[in-house]
């Protein structure tokens, strides 16, 4: 995925804010989606890349190309990971995955009727790659509006009356007429039948038959239709990112590891039923309750409990998500829950850059504390405004994909990816979930977090690559410590020496301030050996700077009711088996010189934010006094201790059960600052409800004294004042604390 994305290169997002100023639009209403030019210049995009519509703009030009590079990357690395029906495919640039979009469809489907909508799909598929007659057209046409519809309307037909054995037949032999394969026709009237296909962007794409984008019929167009934005491409490209993964591991289609699953359930079934019986001829109680839990029935049971949680993961590869098979009610509150969190990170992570400084430690100790000082200058630790390429690294970046500054960049604007493959969302909610990454965007940097977090993670970058380098010319002995690392990312010692021999016959060299830098890019390496070396680094990389992957959190907290529980959790918990344990495991010096830099760390970032907002507080010496002394001090450190920090999940069981000592429970004598246990109120969500409904009380509790003529007390002012602040985006964040303190 990461390397789709540094494909792209953040082309689409500098091309937006360009058409926008060619045009007088403000960028931030075309960031937003607000402007009703957001929608014409995404289907002038698409038009563009299919080629039915040749734009001179070069904004358009830019987007379109940025959208292309991405999808034949991702095609690239399906091809190469053999996924299957990717062996003879082969890119171009005019593809552009045929979605039509419900909200799109619910509009045009009340606004014209069901009937011109038909027509207009219909005229699309008879116009077509493939050409049909308006019969099978038809078909299709309805198929795909009940496809699209059902998703967002109740009162649909179902699929699977439109796919009759005679109209499955008849639709056969016009598509073998036309030109398809057997296989090929098979399968996609198989697709076609199957409800479930609603996320599947690579699926979907393929009922499109080479539908013509450009027909219309009367007001309607067909480019109006469809789902024209970034979202498609990125979707195709984490798809292809999850297809390809499965097929590294045998799995040549998604279908293949479903069945693989759904066969070890049956044949683990029947393994246990066969010892059930005999547990019962032996009258043995016990046995035979510990077996019937284990093979409940066909919808229960744990055999199927873990199948489920192993279908679930598939999904989680695969970037879909698994709230899922709901009630009306129930996605609702799911949707309502989102967007708390989405508030609650912007609200409460003002402050976290500090909190990402104890993670250098890791790079320190693995990288060597030289070679990590030494590229502290060279890393660019403040990113703002358009993306700066870096020489140095962007030839690592095709190996391993995009990664600190750059994935960033792109993140950033595609905040709310989580979203991005349910496109059944009111206006409203696009809106917000735009809104919600533009500003997370800014608050990433206000807060430091952008400056700290990917400043390191491009820090540990260099440090690394010098490694590699230095390695590969001699002057730097890789002894097993070193190896080591490699070794549990995945990469064999044999297979490193061959990096390192590839890196000597492979001189690479780039132009940096007037000087000629070595780099190394793999672009002429064995592509199965390259695969490994990205994978390798990524993965010791996201050690250094902790990043959380798939598979390292349980399904539940992937879930809409895990995620709202764990939020601000989900570091800690990982933390504790990826740098604790993993720690523990390893060499045991490492582990303390780790601790040892990480405590230093933790210490000047903790006392160092402490100060900071004690500026802002009405007795800063009794601020710092309060959260530096004693068990406050003590607990403040510990949580900030990327090695360690994970010991609060436990501890807040502790606190749970009151079994602390009072000193250490929030409230005791470290005031705010101690254990606070699991309780509803532990919801960091929660606590902005909490803050709003206080701030609502305290209002109308003034708003009464005004009209009573009693006026406002200034204590009382004070303390709406305080609330407001906190629930003001970016208002509490380090940055605008610093400038307040300058000012106070």
């Amino acid at each position: 995925m990461r390397r789709a994305i540094n494909a792209e290169g953040s082309r689409e997002r500098d091309a937006v804010l360009e058409f926008a100023k060619s045009r007088g639009i403000p960028g931030w209403k075309m960031e937003l989606g607000i402007a009703k030019e957001r929608q014409e210049f995404d289907n002038l995009v698409v038009l563009h890349m299919r080629g039915k519509v040749t734009s001179n703009d070069p904004a358009i030009q830019k987007a379109s190309k940025a959208r292309a590079d991405m999808l034949k990357q991702s095609v690239m690395d399906r091809k190469g990971s053999g996924v299957y029906g990717f062996e003879e495919v082969t890119h171009d640039d005019r593809y552009f995955p045929f979605i039509l979009e419900t909200t799109k469809m619910q509009a045009a489907y009340r606004k014209h009727g069901e009937k011109a909508v038909e027509d207009l799909l219909t005229g699309a598929y008879q116009r077509g790659k493939v050409k049909l007659s308006e019969k099978a057209a038809r078909l299709i046409a309805r198929a795909q509006m009940r496809r699209t519809l059902d998703k967002g309307l109740s009162s649909q037909t179902g699929i699977r009356n439109i796919f009759s054995e005679p109209n499955r037949e008849f639709l056969g032999k016009e598509l073998k007429a036309a030109g398809m394969s057997p296989e090929a026709v098979n399968s996609m009237l198989d697709d076609m039948a199957d409800v479930s296909l609603h996320e599947s962007i690579s699926k979907r794409a393929k009922f499109s038959l080479g539908a013509s984008i450009s027909h219309s019929e009367g007001q309607l167009r067909m480019v109006d239709l469809l789902n024209t934005s970034q979202d498609v491409v990125m979707n195709y490209a984490r798809e292809g990112a999850g297809e390809s993964a499965l097929a590294k591991q045998g799995f040549k289609t998604r279908a293949q590891a479903d069945e693989a699953i759904d066969e070890a359930v049956a044949e683990a079934r029947n393994l246990i039923q066969n010892q059930l019986a005999d547990a019962k001829k032996a009258g043995d109680a016990d046995e035979v309750n510990r077996l019937a839990r284990l093979v409940g029935d066909s919808n229960d049971g744990r055999i199927q409990q873990y199948a489920e949680m192993l279908h679930d993961s598939i999904r989680l590869l695969m970037g879909e998500t698994l709230d899922t098979n709901f009630s009306p009610w129930a996605q609702s509150a799911i949707r309502l829950s989102r967007a708390a969190r989405k508030a609650t990170g912007i609200l409460r992570l003002g402050w976290n850059g500090a909190a990402s400084i104890p993670e250098a430690s890791n790079a320190l100790v693995t990288f060597g504390l030289r070679k990590t000082l030494k590229n502290v200058p060279a890393t660019k630790w403040f990113q703002v405004g358009r993306l700066k390429e870096d020489p140095k690294l962007e030839a690592m970046y095709r190996i391993m994909g995009a990664y600190g500054h750059k994935e960033n960049y792109f993140a950033s604007k595609n905040y709310m990816a989580a979203n991005m493959g349910e496109d059944a969302q009111s206006r409203l909610e696009r809106i917000y979930n735009n809104g919600a990454g533009y500003i997370q965007d800014k608050n990433m940097l206000l807060s430091g977090f952008r400056t700290v977090q990917s400043g390191s993670e491009e820090l540990a970058q260099r440090a690394m690559l010098d490694q590699i380098l230095q390695a590969a010319e001699g002057k730097l002995k890789f002894d097993s410590k070193d190896l080591q690392i490699w070794r549990e990312a995945g990469l064999s010692d044999e297979e490193f020496h061959e990096v390192l021999d590839y890196i000597r016959a492979n001189p690479e060299h780039v132009d940096v301030d007037g000087k000629q830098v070595r780099v190394f890019s793999a672009d002429s390496m064995n592509p199965e050996l390259r695969d490994k070396l990205g994978a390798a680094m990524t993965a010791i990389l996201g050690r250094q700077m902790q990043r959380n992957f798939i598979g390292e959190t349980s399904v539940w907290s992937n879930k809409e009711l895990g995620k709202l529980i764990t939020q601000f959790r989900t570091f800690s918990l990982v933390s504790l088996e990826k740098q604790l344990a993993y720690g523990l495991r390893g060499n045991h010096l490492v582990l303390a010189q780790k601790l040892m830099w990480s405590t230093a760390l933790a210490y000047l970032a903790y006392n160092g934010r402490i100060y900071m907002q004690s500026k802002l507080k009405d007795d800063p010496e009794q601020y710092i006094q309060d959260s530096t002394e004693g068990a406050a001090g003590l607990i403040g450190v510990l949580n900030m201790n990327n090695v360690y920090g994970g010991f609060g999940i436990p501890l807040d069981g502790l606190a749970t059960v009151n079994t602390m000592p009072e000193s250490w429970m929030t409230g005791g004598a470290s005031g705010g600052w101690g254990f606070r246990g699991y309780g509803v109120d532990s919801i960091p969500a929660v606590g902005v409800v909490a803050d709003a409904q206080g701030l609502t009380t305290a209002s109308v509790g003034a708003l009464k004294g005004l009209l009573s003529g009693e006026g406002v007390e200034h204590e009382d002012a004070e303390k709406i004042g305080k609330k407001l602040r906190r629930l003001l985006p970016l208002a509490n964040t380090a940055a605008v604390g610093a400038a307040l303190s300058v000012i106070n």
